[in-house]
């Protein structure tokens, strides 16, 4: 039995980066002291062999696997390629408390299978910061109102056009003239009769 127990832990010793470290040391010590009682099984005492047994069985069922990070270190390597400049401060708050947090997860190596749930969740939340990051928005410069136009010059009212005068054709200038002679003649006859009157009183 013992030699089967060394050959299984031999066999994790050579895979040791896939076992939580924190009970290592536990394996390595019990393993020793097999290999040396193996080595000098013609004057090993069955005691000494039942003890090296147990204790080699209970180191090997006190390891455990490592979480799976996989997944946790490819969204690390994408998150920490990422320019936060351009982004609203509260979503990059967001982003880097969730970042620190998957760090603090993938440094801690005493994390197992059992603890996948939280290696998964870490993953989960700085993928979901990740895909929240908001641009920040410029806010748009208030247009300046155009210029109004400027108005059409008054139209200048048009000047009325001065009444012709109605010069009086050449018929009429005759007419007026024959008229003239008439009151001429009129007033002529008159005066030579206030003329003869008065003589006549005279």
């Amino acid at each position: 039995m013992l030699e089967q127990l060394v050959a299984k832990a031999e066999a994790m010793v050579a895979e040791q980066d896939k076992y939580v470290q924190t009970d290592w040391q536990q394996l390595v010590d019990a393993l020793a002291q097999a290999q040396e009682l193996l080595e000098d099984s013609g004057n090993a005492l069955a005691g000494d062999v039942g003890e090296a047994s147990e204790a080699l069985l209970n180191a090997i069922l006190a390891q455990r696997y490592k979480a799976n990070k996989e997944n946790l270190e490819d969204i690390l390597n994408q998150a920490q390629a990422v320019d936060l400049s351009g982004y609203t401060a509260q979503s990059v708050a967001v982003f880097q408390a969730a970042l620190a947090e998957a760090q603090a997860v993938m440094a801690d190596e005493t994390l197992s299978v059992e603890d996948q749930d939280a290696v998964d969740a870490a993953v989960e939340a700085l993928a979901s910061a990740m895909n929240g990051l908001t641009a920040e928005t410029t806010p748009q410069p208030t247009q300046t109102p155009e210029a109004s136009q400027t108005p059409e010059a008054t139209q200048k009212p048009v000047v009325s056009e001065k009444p012709e005068t109605n010069v009086p054709q050449t018929g009429d200038a005759s007419q007026l003239a024959a008229m003239v002679g008439v009151l001429m003649s009129s007033a002529t006859a008159l005066g030579g009769v206030a003329i003869a009157r008065k003589r006549r009183n005279g």
